[in-house]
């Protein structure tokens, strides 16, 4: 199968200097090209959303940490043209076409021994390093402010695309795509010789989806507050680059040189301290923090230790020039925070997975609800009881709405009944599926938490057997209401063990259908389930994790509401 390949947003980052001063984040300065690039088959398809792209470019790349500037075009036009020349497109082919045009140009310039000098005197002499730049950028063909800013790079970042697939299963559209990105750091030895270093090589992939035939339901694609006009395969499309694009923007945030960090400077009552963090570097309520302590080793060189785990719960606004020294509170879950020690940003996407088994009593199935035209009743008693598998994604709404640790819950879960079936009924069986949302909220003491959370949803029961080769379903569909107190012990920043209670209350069934093979009747209220009552009381005990990456755009709409 062709290939279609979609090199996407040629960012260059130019960034000044590593961060300094015992951990301290030191602002950088980025240089970015805002374009996309097409190969030639995958130009042929005409529909890719440029404008989309650039939003999730700004939404999770141009992040706060970082001062955004633009490289001229002609800076990255031979790549352009050395690219679109390439059969075969992976990070190794990309590398090279990058290595032999960007980096050469960029290796050209800042070999100037007039440039060097300028660049070393950068904070002793601000002003001949701007005369540097006005008389050189004219012999290099760029501005003053362009040679300015390329003369502060030390790093080159490259996202890109490898594979993009677009297909259809009957009426499901599914777009998915592959990529990852390059970094590489503008080394300038002692003598003056500019070399590029590959730093990182990362992959992540995207993967959305729409059924044609419910167009009306993807006609919208979400982002915050917009509303945007969409077809079903730009609906797909835009899911699969939003996960895409957020994964990269979490990849980018791993790298220690751009992490987040700073020093703890003021140890506060109840486990929390201080740090010099704030909206200006794009932190929010209830990110995480390493905390690390400093040490030398054998050879004298300065170390970091990990000793605890900490979260943002106060957000400095040292946005303003009058407030950088305004400073976040940080509370520690474990490890103490000492006064000198360095905290690290542990980069995630603001969700949380949650698999958990359980059992709920108190339930009734009664055993003339499990039957089944042509075969009767599938069940030899009444099931009072169930297995249950619980599914849980949780986003951490604290960003958007000020209050630390609240969760909005989407839950899904499987439940086998535990009866006897009748074994004249062949192929007999049962299950119930539920869907939930909701919210949670997590209240921490050291490493251990209470949850409480509240939830709407709904409950689906089916029975299914088979008779003259006909497979035959019954199902009843049922409203329900839900709360839970659950315990939760942080095992490690990003998993925890969790153990709890679930209360559920149904409604009695609000329609019945009959399914035979795949064509399905609607039996309205039938009589045989109105006395179904799928609630009552479950115990369950499972795990969480934090999540880094997602391929799917779950929560994806809520990100540009972020705020605090």
């Amino acid at each position: 199968m062709m290939k279609r390949v979609v090199i996407l947003g040629l960012i260059v980052l130019a960034v000044a200097g590593l961060a300094a001063q015992q951990g301290k984040y030191e602002r950088k300065s980025v240089s970015s090209v805002e374009s996309v690039w097409l190969s030639g088959v995958a130009r042929q398809t005409g529909d890719f959303d440029y404008g989309f792209f650039e939003k999730m470019i700004d939404l999770y790349i141009k992040v706060p940490r970082f001062d955004y500037n633009h490289l001229p075009e002609e800076q990255i036009r031979l790549f352009r043209i050395e690219a679109n020349k390439l059969s075969v497109i992976n990070a190794n082919t990309i590398a090279e076409v990058l290595e032999r045009t960007v980096a050469v140009e960029v290796k050209r310039i800042l070999s100037d021994p007039q440039i060097q000098q300028a660049r070393r005197a950068d904070l002793e002499d601000e002003s001949a390093r701007i005369q540097v730049a006005r008389l050189k950028g004219r012999e290099f063909g760029l501005t003053e402010d362009q040679l300015l800013k390329l003369m502060s790079s030390a790093y080159i970042y490259l996202p890109y695309i490898t594979t993009i697939t677009k297909s259809y299963n009957n009426t499901e559209f599914t777009y998915s795509l592959e990529g990852g990105i390059l970094w590489y750091r503008v080394y300038i030895a002692p003598d003056g010789t500019v070399s590029l270093i590959q730093k990182q090589s990362a992959t992540a992939s995207g993967i959305g989806t729409a059924d044609a035939a419910k167009a009306k339901d993807y006609s919208m694609f979400l982002l915050g507050h917009a509303e945007i006009p969409t077809t079903v395969e730009q609906n797909a499309q835009y899911n699969a680059v939003q996960a895409w694009i957020k994964n990269l923007g979490v990849r980018m945030k791993e790298m220690p040189e751009f992490a987040l960090s700073a020093q703890i400077m003021e140890r506060l009552p109840g486990r929390k301290f201080s740090a010099e963090l704030g909206f200006r570097e794009g932190v929010h309520l209830d990110d995480g923090f390493f905390i690390a302590e400093l040490y030398e080793d054998s050879t004298g060189d300065l170390q970091k230790r990990i000793v605890g785990y900490s979260r943002i719960i106060q957000t400095g606004d040292n946005r303003d020039e009058s407030n950088r020294n305004v400073r976040s509170q940080v509370q520690a879950f474990y490890g103490i925070p000492v006064e000198g020690a360095v905290i690290m940003e542990n980069p995630r996407l603001g969700i949380d997975l949650s698999v958990a088994m359980g059992y709920r009593f108190g339930m009734n199935i009664p055993q003339e609800a499990s039957w089944a035209p042509l075969v009767g009743e599938v069940f030899n008693g009444d099931a009072t009881s169930q297995l249950e598998f619980n599914f849980i994604f949780a986003y951490n709404l604290a960003p958007i709405v000020g209050i630390r640790q609240l969760f909005y819950d989407l839950e899904v879960d499987f439940g086998i009944p535990v009866v006897e079936y009748n074994p004249g009924v062949e192929n007999g069986s049962a299950l119930t599926v539920a869907a939930y949302t909701g919210l949670n909220k997590k209240l921490w003491s050291g490493r251990n938490a209470l949850s409480f959370g509240a939830k709407v949803g709904y409950d689906r029961f089916v029975t299914t057997s088979t008779w003259g080769g006909y497979n035959i379903s019954l199902a009843a569909n049922i409203l329900g209401f839900r709360g839970n107190v659950d315990y939760h012990y942080m095992l490690s920043p990003n998993w925890q063990f969790n153990i709890g209670l679930d209360l559920k209350a149904c409604t009695p069934p609000f329609s019945s259908s009959l399914i035979i093979d795949e064509e399905e009747w609607d039996l309205g209220g039938s009589s045989v389930h109105e006395d179904i009552s799928l609630g009552g009381v479950m115990l369950r005990v499972g795990l969480m994790h934090s999540l880094g990456q997602l391929p799917v755009n779950l929560f994806g709409w809520l990100d540009p509401l972020k705020r605090f």
